[in-house]
């Protein structure tokens, strides 16, 4: 749900990524790539404390984190496999992000680097250590901030899974992903793909990730942060072209179905 200065170690992977697609670009296009490059995260914590905005996560919680950021990778990894060899020609492109028109010529290499190459690329588990709240250090666009409230809290409350709370978003001036007690109790990775085949949606923690990770400026830039439209397969199908790609369920569902149409 919706509620960035690089470094080069951190991005080198990304420029490894894009470098193919960047040659194709004329040299305005390629400024604007080399702008969205420096939107990132530098710093990824979790919170130890429990406070205002601070709600600590438990070392098994953290555990499901780091794991569920790699199946998260896996999935845009294999939306990025599915772009490379088939740009938008797959049914799947068609029915989770709408056919390509007039104007959209690089709406695929957009695709491709800021909402899925910018997830493999900035996306970790809390691996820079613990702060006591979300605002220690003060504001801070390139910081990533892990809080687990329980389900009593009124960000839960309602059956959420997880919040992103982007650094221009309320007062704390930082990028929240508040985690609830669900997102801890969802399907394995390998259960979700397994009953996708079968045509039934079970949700995993990754696959959430991936979804969040559409609300995050600085992952996918401002100017491409999506919005809640639909979460349900059927309802995300049935959207317009224009809503499902500005949908962060799209994006997860489309990974979701190249991948397991690979597996």
């Amino acid at each position: 749900m919706e509620l960035t200065r690089s470094i080069t170690a951190l991005l080198a992977w990304y420029s490894l990524a894009v470098s193919s697609v960047v040659a194709q670009h004329g040299p305005s296009e390629r400024a604007q790539l080399a702008r969205n490059d420096k939107r990132a995260l530098t710093s990824w914590v979790a919170v130890n404390k429990k406070g205002d905005f601070a709600y600590p996560c438990s070392r098994s919680q953290l555990g499901v984190v780091t794991t569920a950021v790699e199946e998260a990778k896996i999935l845009a990894q294999a939306a990025i496999d599915s772009l490379d060899s088939q740009g938008a020609s797959s049914p799947s492109f068609e029915r989770w992000l709408g056919p390509l028109g007039q104007g959209d010529e690089t709406l695929v290499d957009q695709i491709r680097s800021l909402h899925y190459g910018a997830v493999i690329s900035n996306l970790k588990g809390p691996v820079s250590g613990t702060v006591d709240s979300v605002t220690t250090g003060g504001a801070d666009d390139e910081r990533l901030a892990y809080s687990c409230p329980s389900s009593s809290h009124h960000i839960c409350n309602g059956g959420t899974w997880a919040e992103m709370l982007n650094v221009d978003q309320g007062y704390t001036k930082a990028n929240v992903l508040f985690l609830c007690p669900k997102f801890f109790k969802e399907y394995s990775h390998s259960k979700m793909i397994s009953e996708w085949k079968k045509g039934k949606y079970k949700r995993s923690a990754g696959l959430i990730l991936l979804h969040e990770m559409q609300h995050l400026d600085a992952v996918v830039t401002r100017g491409r942060r999506c919005l809640d439209k639909a979460y349900d397969p059927d309802p995300c199908t049935r959207l317009s072209t224009s809503d499902k790609r500005i949908n962060a369920q799209s994006y997860a569902f489309f990974a979701l179905d190249v991948l397991s149409k690979q597996a």
